[in-house]
Parts: C-alpha cells; structure tokens; sequence
C-alpha cells in the first residue's frame, strides 16, 4: 500500500515563514532558509523535503527542521559546534536530537506569539550552550587511537584505574561500539598500540574489548 504523501499547504506556509521570520540572525552569523513550494509534498525519511532553517558561523550551526502533526508544527534541532579542527554536536546518534520544540507545549501556546518568543530564545540558548562547550574543550586532550577528548583530571583518574588492573569504557556519543579498556586480556580483546599505554602511563600491554552500545 503506498503511503500518502503531506503536503506543504498555504497555511503550514504561512506559519512555517513567520516562525523563520521571528528568529534574527546575530552578528557574524550567516542565515539559509529551505522552504517547500506552496502544494509541494513532504518525503517521508527524507528531510531535504521539509522547511529548515540554518543559522551559522565559523564556529556554530543551529538548525530548525520544521514538520508537522495533525496540523501542528514541530521542530527537531540540531547544534553543531567547532573547536579545532573537529567538529562536534549535542545530538546523540540514533537516540535524540540537541533539542525539540513543539506547538501547543510550553512556550508554544499561542502560534502568533509564543512561538516568536519560542524561537529567538531557542537560538540564544543553543549559541550559549554551543560556545561553553567549545570553552570546555579548549585544552583538553585527545586519547591516542581511540579520539576522545578527555582533561588532565580525567586522564589521571584513568590512569589510576588502568594501573589498578580496573577497566575503563570509552562510549560513542550515542548508538554505536564502545570499548573496554584494560590490562586484562582475553580471547576476545584485542591489543592497543602501545601510544594509548604511554598516554596514560601505563608500562604493561592494553587491551581493548568491543561492546554494542545502544
């Protein structure tokens, strides 16, 4: 049975425009707007067929991407921001978005001004969040052949672990692999080059376990 397309209507138009319009573009910041032709249809698993809005700068990308409930519009967020040359992002992988907004919910009661309201503080919110992570991140340090960032103070409480024959878990952000480290071996582990003992200083071999992190 083939599954009804929605359509873009003049009225999820009009909304979805002055949502857009209520949310300003800071300084040093850069603005695109993807909205459907009026009568255009909406592609199920398909997100380039919905209305989305990107703010972003050299540093940090906030996306609104606008669809629809029995009439009422939704947002599903995401936050991207970069230090280094790295780029990170609050979303975790198959489990939840940076953040949600919803009309008819807190802040979304009346659609000609709530959400006005709704989307200008959203933005704020996530440029602040965004630029206190990259302040977190500066400094920090990356763990040879497995590439997270971890501080000084995590390292050595690390290292303590390892040294104690205890194990650690590196995990995804979120579903993916996550790996045990220790100096346990088993029939199943497999070994860490030697860069990841010196890190931590450690002097005996490590060994890594696979596990499904969901």
């Amino acid at each position: 049975m083939k599954m009804k397309r929605e359509k873009h209507t003049k009225a999820k138009d009009v909304k979805v425009r002055k949502f857009f319009k209520s949310i300003v573009t800071p300084e040093g910041f850069e603005r695109e707007e993807r909205i459907p032709a009026v009568g255009g249809e909406y592609e199920l698993w398909n997100e380039y067929s919905y209305p989305k809005l990107v703010i972003a700068s050299d540093t940090v990308q906030v996306e609104f991407l606008v669809t629809f409930y029995q009439g009422k519009m939704e947002v599903t967020g995401t936050t991207n921001y970069k230090e280094g040359d790295g780029w990170y992002t609050f979303d975790r992988r198959g489990i939840e978005n940076s953040f949600y907004m919803q009309e008819g919910l807190e802040g979304w009661q009346d659609p000609e001004s709530d959400i006005r309201k709704g989307g200008q503080a959203m933005l704020e919110a996530q440029i602040e969040r965004a630029e206190k992570a990259i302040q977190r991140l500066t400094g920090m340090l990356t763990v040879p052949h497995f590439g997270h960032r971890i501080s000084e103070e995590k390292r050595s409480e690390i290292a303590k672990k390892l040294k104690a024959g205890k194990s650690h878990m590196f995990t995804p952000g979120g579903f993916g692999t996550a790996w045990e480290v220790s100096t346990r071996q088993n029939r199943w582990a497999e070994r860490v080059p030697v860069e990841v003992a010196k890190f931590f200083g450690v002097e005996t071999q490590l060994y890594k376990l696979a596990h499904d992190y969901d």
